[in-house]
């Protein structure tokens, strides 16, 4: 089969950091671009420049290292999100066996440097099994190292954080949690396609702390359809009250041609105004400060010394 040029999924090694980016683990999720299907010609418009290698095509690879694997996999695609999405759980085991295989070829790229961090980031890394997380770490230990690694995060979905799938994440390095709660209102849940609801969210907290896991995130999204000061400020008082480490909170963006844009266009829901937008993002500097988050970058709050360390990789 000619190879064809796709994207790489390591495309930072930022810092002392890899980000692995699962971008969509039952689907192919590649930030930035709609391709029209695996295989095509693909510009990735990603933190950093989009490095593209000629690969099998019959190979799925792309993504970040910063070391961030990408997961381009989704249980169920999400109706805000742009990225070229599947649910083909079947392509996981190959999109893994390419990520490694990458992760090999490109590892004269720190030249020698520690790996601090790794993150497997969003699309939904949380649909690995055990086997594809050991794959990866070897891979990782046998070409970059872990011994000075300080944060190995994973993003989840609250649904995925069952006390068996608990276990064996403690099983492995991981030493941080990133979940994706976006708001805690189970009508707006229910019409973003999410799967939990605010009591699964709630509930895979307690079982993450239950599992010992002592370094967690959440996401929010604010301006929502629908979204008013009172909505917004009970999602804040419920992320407060679950004492995490981290919070982050981004304005929902209405990308062209996802299904909650064209809900917008056909006037199904409505945009909030930016008079609205500030003041639900001065709550959000408010509420949190108050609460002793320290505002460190833009859209992310931590606890004193919880700050992302692989966040801050990219600009410290």
């Amino acid at each position: 089969m000619s190879p064809v040029h796709q994207a790489v999924a390591l495309d930072a090694l930022v810092g002392q950091g890899i980000t692995l980016d699962f971008a969509g683990v039952a689907g192919i999720t590649l930030y930035g671009v709609n391709p029209a299907a695996v295989g095509a010609h693909y510009d990735a418009h990603m933190v950093g420049a989009a490095i593209q290698v000629p690969i099998e095509e019959d190979s799925v690879a792309w993504g970040d290292v910063g070391v961030i694997p990408p997961a381009p996999l989704s249980v169920r695609l999400e109706p805000g999100c742009d990225f070229y999405s599947t649910t083909r759980s079947e392509l996981k085991t190959r999109y893994v066996q390419a990520l490694c295989r990458e992760l090999a070829m490109r590892k004269e790229y720190l030249k020698g440097e520690n790996i601090e961090t790794v993150y497997f980031g969003g699309g939904t890394p949380s649909q690995l099994e055990k086997e594809d997380f050991e794959l990866i770490f070897d891979t990782i230990r046998e070409h970059y190292g872990l011994n000075h690694c300080q944060e190995i995060t994973l993003e989840a979905n609250p649904d995925d954080l069952s006390q068996e799938y608990l276990e064996m994440l403690s099983s492995l390095p991981f030493n941080r949690l990133s979940m994706g709660i976006q708001t805690f209102d189970d009508a707006t849940l229910k019409l973003l396609r999410r799967r939990h609801n605010a009591r699964t969210a709630i509930e895979a907290i307690d079982r993450c702390r239950k599992a010992d896991f002592q370094n967690i995130s959440i996401d929010l999204i604010y301006g929502l359809p629908g979204e008013t000061k009172e909505r917004w400020e009970n999602d804040l008082r419920q992320a407060i009250s679950l004492n995490v480490e981290h919070i982050s909170a981004y304005h929902l963006i209405y990308e062209e041609d996802t299904p909650i844009y064209n809900m917008l266009k056909q006037h199904q829901i409505s945009e909030v105004d930016e008079d609205s937008s500030l003041e639900f993002f001065t709550l959000l500097i408010e509420h949190l400060q108050k609460a002793e988050f320290e505002h460190y970058e833009i859209s992310n709050f931590c606890r004193p010394g919880k700050y992302s360390r692989h966040n801050t990789s990219y600009w410290k």
